[in-house]
């Protein structure tokens, strides 16, 4: 049994923005919508992968990391 990387935190892999930067800048400019920081930041607008990860990092007001991945958001 493997042991996952704890605390490693997640990014959008299209623009190669780590979720630290994207809540940085979230925090910047007043971002409270998913829509909103698509739009400004261009993150969860191509392949939208990270929408969910977005929307729980606006929810929780933390940055999401590895252990937050669960495969069914993306079914």
């Amino acid at each position: 049994m493997t042991q996952s990387p704890r605390g490693i935190e997640l990014r959008c892999i299209c623009l190669d923005m780590g979720f630290g930067e994207l809540h940085a800048r979230t925090q910047r400019e007043n971002l409270s919508t998913v829509e909103e920081v698509v739009r400004a930041t261009g993150c969860g607008g191509q392949c939208q992968t990270c929408r969910p990860y977005i929307s729980l990092m606006l929810r929780t007001g933390r940055v999401p990391t590895i252990d937050d991945v669960n495969p069914e958001l993306h079914e």
